[in-house]
């Protein structure tokens, strides 16, 4: 970010605000924090040197994060213990390793008919089945959207 110095935050992008938020959250190495998406906006690569700082805080102040977020992939990288909430209830609460040998078994994908954007579904369907098999690949269909079920 040195690049940023001197500028307003109004001139910095997204990413960039976003960095500037985190780095001023934890400047005085709190023993707890709380993030709310702090990953969205940054590439791949800033990304994973985020989740690399908010360990290394983790590690340090042997504190706790109390991170909010939609990508698994931050929370296990982050935290050793998630709670999932579903309308706002806590519907479970463990390790990454524990939630995914409980409810790890699949994934849905939801396609939205009536998108713009043209894509093959029976291309999908036929990878996710000679990938999967043909038993593990359900395909539910309605009006505005198709639901594709790997188990």
């Amino acid at each position: 970010m040195e690049s940023e110095a001197g500028k307003y935050t109004y001139m910095l992008s997204g990413g960039n605000l976003r960095k500037l938020s985190v780095s001023l959250a934890i400047i005085g190495r709190p023993t707890c924090a709380f993030f709310d998406e702090p990953s969205v906006g940054l590439d791949p690569e800033n990304r994973r040197r985020l989740w690399t700082v908010l360990k290394k805080l983790l590690e340090d102040s042997n504190g706790s994060i109390i991170l909010s977020t939609h990508r698994m992939d931050e929370a296990e990288t982050v935290c050793a213990i998630l709670g999932i909430l579903i309308c706002g209830q806590l519907f479970a609460c463990g390790s990454p390793a524990a939630l995914k040998r409980i409810y790890g078994k699949g994934y849905r994908i939801y396609v939205n008919r009536q998108s713009d954007r043209i894509l093959d579904i029976k291309v999908v369907v036929k990878y996710l089945e000679e990938k999967y098999g043909v038993d593990k690949v359900k395909v539910v269909k309605n009006e505005e959207y198709m639901e594709i079920d790997v188990m």
